[in-house]
C-alpha cells in the first residue's frame, strides 16, 4: 500500500492528536474482509449484511518491507488466506465469493466490530474481473516468504 505524508496529518486531524504519526511508525492495521454467499440459490441477500446470507471472513495481514520516498510512505503486506481457511480460486469457481475489502484501521484505535477509517473494495462479483499474471520477482518473493 502507499499513502503519503497527508494522510498520517489528516489521521492526526481525525483522532486529535497533537502530532502526525512518525513515517517510521506501522500506522494502520489493515485486514481483508471477504464477503461469502451462504445462500446462493438467493441473489437477493448478497447486498446485505444478513449473517443467514453473508459471511464476512477476516484475514490479518503482516508488513514484510517498508519504505518512504519524497513525500510516500509504502508497506508490503501478505495475507496468508489458508490461516483463515479460505481458498479464493474454489470460492470464485463455486460462484461463491462476493466481495473482498482491504478495511484499514488505525493502529491505535482498532475495533473490528465498529466501521474501519477507511475502505478499499478490491474485488466485487458484479464487477469485470481482470486477472494479473504474478511477475517471476513476485513468485519469487512468494516461495521465499513460504520458506520461512
Amino acid at each position: 500500500m502507499r499513502y503519503n505524508n497527508s494522510t498520517l496529518r489528516a489521521t492526526a486531524e481525525d483522532y486529535g492528536l497533537d502530532e502526525a504519526p512518525s513515517r517510521d511508525d506501522d500506522v494502520y492495521d489493515v485486514t481483508l474482509l471477504l464477503a461469502i454467499d451462504l445462500t446462493p440459490e438467493d441473489t437477493e441477500d448478497n447486498l446485505g449484511n444478513d449473517e443467514a446470507g453473508v459471511e464476512f471472513i477476516r484475514c490479518h495481514g503482516r508488513i514484510t518491507l517498508s519504505d518512504k520516498k519524497n513525500m510516500y510512505n509504502y508497506r508490503k503486506m501478505v495475507f496468508d488466506l489458508s490461516d483463515a481457511d479460505v481458498d479464493i480460486s474454489s470460492l470464485m469457481d463455486e460462484g461463491l465469493l462476493l466481495a473482498i475489502y482491504a478495511d484499514f484501521y488505525y493502529a491505535e484505535d482498532v475495533d473490528y466490530d465498529e466501521v474501519p477509517y477507511g475502505t478499499l473494495c478490491l474485488y466485487d462479483y458484479k464487477s469485470v474481473n481482470i486477472v494479473t499474471k504474478l511477475e517471476k520477482r513476485d513468485i519469487k518473493a512468494l516461495e521465499d516468504h513460504a520458506q520461512k
